[in-house]
Parts: C-alpha cells; sequence; structure tokens
C-alpha cells in the first residue's frame, strides 16, 4: 500500500480547461476550483491587467502545471516561485504576477522540468610561482528545475543523468578531472505555502568549439517525492520536550538536558510588530524493525514529517542549520524558526514518499 500512494505522487492532476473570453480573474479561480490548488493573483496596487480577458481551449483534461502554463500565456501572466520567509501561507500557493510564463518548459506527470540557463565559462590561472605555467580551465554547466505540484515536497536522490549533443552530432563530453562531477543541488527550505522547487547545476566537459547550438539535451532528474499523510500529531512545545513522538514508523524527541548542545532559545522578537528567531536541536529516530529501515531514502525527506506552529495556529518558517547521525536509526537536527512569535506547537506527520526520475529532453538550445 505503501508503494502505490508513493507512486501516486508523481501523478498529475487533470483538468479541463476551455475558456473562452473570460476576465482573467474568473480564469484562475476556475483552474483553481477545478485542480484543488490553491492559486492568487497579485496584482499590486496596479489590478487593471488582472480583469484582461483569456481564452483557453483543450480539447481533454491536462496536467495541472501544463494548464497554469497556457492561462498565463493567454492572460500573459506567470507564476512567481519567490519567497517570503516572514510571512508563511497556511497552505501552499501558487503566485500570479504580470510577465510572460517561461520557456524551454516541459510537462512531466506531477512534476514540470525548466531549462534555466546554460554558462560557458573560460579561465586563466596565471600562477602564484614564477616558474608555474599558466593554466587555462574551461566550465560548462546547464541549470534545470523540477517543480512539483502543490503540497509535494521535493529532494535528492543522487546524480541527475544527462547527455549532451551538440548541432554537428559531436556529443558534449562529461566533465574532467578537475571539474567537479557532483552537480549541485539547491531546494526549498522548510516555508509553509511555498512550492517545492529544485535545482541542479549539472557541469559537463566543454562543446566543440565549433558549436553554435545544442540538437539534443535530455536526462533525467533522481527526486524522492514525497507529502503528508493522514492527520498529524499536534502538542504543545512545552508538552512536546518531554516526550517522544511517534507517527508511522518514525519518532521524534528533544534531546535531553544532557545532550543538547546549545539552549533551545535563541532570539526573540523586540517588539509586537518584529519577527523573531529560535533554535532547537531535535532528534528523528526510525523503528529498526520496519521497512523503512531497508531504504536510506525514507531519511532523505524525513525533516518535512515536522514542522513548527504559533499560538494562532499560523505556521512558522525553520531552516536546518545543521545535521548528525547519531547511530544507524537516529539523526540529531539543529532547526533555526524564525516568526512574529515564538513557536507554541509542534506538528509530527507520517509521509508518503517514493523515489522516481523526471525525464526531460530539450532541443535546438542555443548555445552561450
Amino acid at each position: 500500500m505503501r508503494t502505490i500512494e508513493g507512486r501516486r505522487l508523481g501523478e498529475p492532476t487533470l483538468v479541463s480547461l476551455n475558456l473562452d473570453g473570460v476576465p482573467l480573474e474568473k480564469a484562475v479561480q476556475t483552474l483553481a476550483e477545478r485542480s484543488g490548488h490553491r492559486i492568487q493573483i497579485d496584482a499590486g496596487k496596479d489590478a487593471g491587467w488582472a480583469r484582461r480577458s483569456v481564452s483557453v481551449s483543450a480539447s481533454e483534461k491536462i496536467p495541472f502545471w501544463e494548464a497554469l502554463d497556457r492561462l498565463g500565456q493567454a492572460g500573459h501572466v506567470r507564476n512567481d516561485p519567490s519567497i517570503d520567509y516572514w510571512k508563511p501561507a497556511k497552505a501552499a500557493t501558487i503566485r500570479l504576477i504580470d510577465g510572460e510564463p517561461t520557456s524551454w518548459t516541459l510537462y512531466r506527470g506531477a512534476f514540470r522540468v525548466h531549462l534555466a540557463s546554460l554558462h560557458w565559462r573560460r579561465d586563466l590561472d596565471l600562477g602564484v610561482f614564477a616558474n608555474r605555467k599558466p593554466e587555462r580551465v574551461g566550465v560548462f554547466s546547464l541549470n534545470l528545475q523540477a517543480f512539483a505540484e502543490p503540497g509535494r515536497f521535493l529532494d535528492p536522490d543522487g546524480t541527475p543523468k544527462v547527455e549532451v549533443e551538440d548541432d554537428g552530432g559531436r556529443t558534449v563530453p562529461p566533465p574532467d578531472e578537475k571539474t567537479p562531477e557532483q552537480p549541485n543541488f539547491r531546494s526549498r527550505s522548510e516555508i509553509p505555502g511555498t512550492i517545492a522547487i529544485a535545482q541542479w547545476s549539472v557541469k559537463m566537459g566543454l562543446p566543440d568549439p565549433k558549436a553554435k547550438a545544442l540538437r539534443r539535451v535530455r536526462g533525467t532528474l533522481p527526486v524522492v517525492v514525497s507529502a503528508p499523510r493522514g492527520e498529524p500529531i499536534v502538542v504543545p512545545m512545552a508538552e512536546a520536550v518531554s516526550r517522544t513522538l511517534r507517527r508511522g514508523d518514525f519518532t521524534l524527541r528533544f534531546p535531553t538536558q544532557g545532550e543538547a548542545q546549545r539552549p533551545g532559545f535563541l532570539r526573540g522578537p523586540r517588539s509586537r510588530n518584529e519577527a523573531g528567531s529560535w533554535q532547537f536541536d531535535v532528534i528523528l529516530g526510525r523503528d529498526p524493525a520496519s521497512s523503512t529501515r531497508r531504504d536510506d531514502r525514507a531519511w532523505v525527506c524525513a525533516h518535512h514529517r515536522f514542522g513548527f506552529e504559533d499560538a494562532d495556529g499560523q505556521p512558522l518558517s525553520w531552516q536546518g542549520l545543521g545535521e548528525s547521525a547519531e547511530s544507524g536509526n537516529e539523526r540529531s537536527l539543529r532547526v533555526w524558526i524564525t516568526g512574529q512569535g515564538p513557536p507554541a506547537r509542534l506538528r509530527f506527520h507520517d509521509l508518503a514518499w517514493s523515489s522516481q526520475e523526471i525525464p526531460f529532453a530539450f532541443v535546438d538550445v542555443l548555445l552561450p
């Protein structure tokens, strides 16, 4: 059941979108209702463009991300993935602003894959000592992004597989020994209300100097996709620090006074209108006899199992400052929490999760 449930995380939300000359605001509301996702227009002071007339026609149901971008092309709006650390939302929200949707985008199930940029840099190291010869170094890299549908998390699951062929049919080689093969990976911090975005900077060898474009860029992005399942355990912080919480095969507890390396309280707000920050150590554990013990991917997404909220029930943003493995079945995570008020309650979820590979293929990409 867990395997089937995990695989469903990669399936898209299919929506029908047949709109003829309706105001943009109504079109966005229609898409939100049909998809079940929260979408809002951020028009700011100039709200006139939010009333543009749009027409979108799809003969059959299409994946949510594709429907959103078709609506964006018709209404000249785009998804703004920027985040606000200080004003998290209770539900994952897609924000639309004035502008054209991004190009070089593919739709793969519940994911949108975007080829964000290409970088071709050449360096000349003149050396420190007089007898050292100058050294030329070239770096070529691709930046790829994957967006998950609202309510799902993305984490890395290994190295992307990328094949690149230039316009002359020549294969762009893998990186040489001087270039790190492990691609840089960045993803969201634990900011409630944001959409999961993963970004890879994949380094390659240098293209042939005669190449003007890339005929084909293809490969797969390995990810662990996860989402909360069932109702979370919600307990006051005062109660949480003195007990062990169990959800599914995982437990969460705060270290005892002897185990803690730093105090739980770091800094509070100096005034009612200022945000504060707090620091805690938490320890995640898993049952050594459980099925998750046989697959370390369950650890990759384990930090999505818990969160914090203030006295008003507003979710608080947090970031991991460091992680250490106490044993094969326990990990200690230091978290930095921000918000208008101190964390009043802790939420501990069970997760559905799955290891998946997102395929992509782009053609006729110009070289820098």
